[in-house]
């Protein structure tokens, strides 16, 4: 249940080379489509509520395939998803998220295990002083049945290791399978030599292979080897992870989430003539519900006007969308 990468780049560059109006590069697609994708999933929240409050006036249509909450609801059935792998942290008095996993967007339930049993509690969400004050007064202090928490997040950078295929000679080229998340200005290091790369200067894909050519030179270093672990760092890619502070501390706990939707990759391998060649299996499509690809291309057809510097497609884009969304909130 997703949306085809090649197919909404695709069916962008028929509508921008009908009239020879100009060109955007898998680079430029790439980064519109994860601005859209992010912009789309960040609408639906607001727009639930608003789809709610026909729920209260007792003016919904409650048949199966028109009640407007349960279609705006079904648009994060995506990024749905329930975890037990918040793990508990005895320093900080709280349960963090590991870096490693899903990233999270937003908290829902949190249920909370004690003593081992199968019966969960479901903890109640508070505000840091709603806690303190809670968890200190004698008449409302938390327990076992009724459990309390708050949130707080942390800032952590991108970080994430990738094996080593091989380098190229003596240069500062390395090579990396295609399907790995790199970018210029990434920082690399290798963790099984101890040895710092620099940063990415240029990339280039040649598929299966993407190769990075870093600021410093191999020939000076020990040699890179197959297999190494790479540790990728992304500087200016600041993540928040959540930390779960609970009053009373359970044994286990089991939350429900909403996940960030994944990076969208166009990917490709330059052909002879310089041409690109759509890679479907290194690619990433959108998260987004399939009925959601026409506000997909006419999101991205925006930014494309822009880059361009076609107005006339950012404004056709523009009213075409506001029509699609005027009807889904009526």
């Amino acid at each position: 249940m997703a949306i085809n990468v090649n197919s909404v780049y695709q069916t962008v560059l028929l509508i921008l080379n009908k009239e020879q109006r100009g060109y955007i590069t898998p680079q430029e697609f790439n980064s519109i489509a994860n601005q859209v994708q992010l912009e789309i999933f960040n609408s639906y929240l607001p727009d639930g509520d608003q789809a709610n409050r026909k729920n209260q006036s007792n003016q919904q249509n409650n048949t199966e395939f028109y009640n407007s909450y349960d279609n705006q609801d079904s648009k994060l059935d995506p990024f749905k998803f329930t975890t037990e792998e918040f793990i508990y942290d005895a320093v900080q008095k709280a349960w963090h998220y590991p870096s490693n996993a899903l990233q999270i967007s937003k908290i829902g339930a949190v249920y909370c295990n004690y003593n081992n049993n199968q019966l969960s509690k479901e903890a109640d969400r508070l505000s840091f002083k709603e806690f303190k004050t809670t968890s200190a007064s004698k008449l409302t202090a938390p327990t076992n049945n009724h459990p309390i928490f708050h949130v707080t997040y942390t800032e952590e950078t991108f970080e994430q290791e990738f094996p080593l295929v091989g380098s190229v000679g003596a240069t500062n080229s390395l090579i990396f399978n295609d399907s790995i998340d790199i970018l210029v200005g990434d920082g690399l290091y290798n963790i099984t030599q101890d040895v710092n790369y620099g940063l990415v200067s240029s990339l280039t894909a040649t598929s299966p292979n993407l190769i990075a050519v870093v600021d410093v030179t191999l020939l000076d270093l020990p040699t890179p080897a197959p297999g190494d672990i790479i540790l990728v760092t992304r500087a200016d890619a600041i993540t928040l992870f959540p930390h779960l502070h609970i009053s009373p501390q359970p044994v286990s706990l089991e939350v429900s989430a909403l996940q960030l939707p994944s990076t969208v990759k166009w990917s490709y391998a330059v052909q002879a003539n310089g041409s690109y060649l759509y890679n479907s299996t290194t690619s990433v499509d959108f998260d987004l519900i399939p009925e959601e690809r026409s506000r997909v291309i006419l999101e991205v057809l925006k930014y494309c006007g822009v880059i361009i510097r076609d107005p006339q497609i950012v404004q056709q884009a523009s009213q075409s969308e506001a029509v699609i969304e005027a009807n889904e909130k009526r």
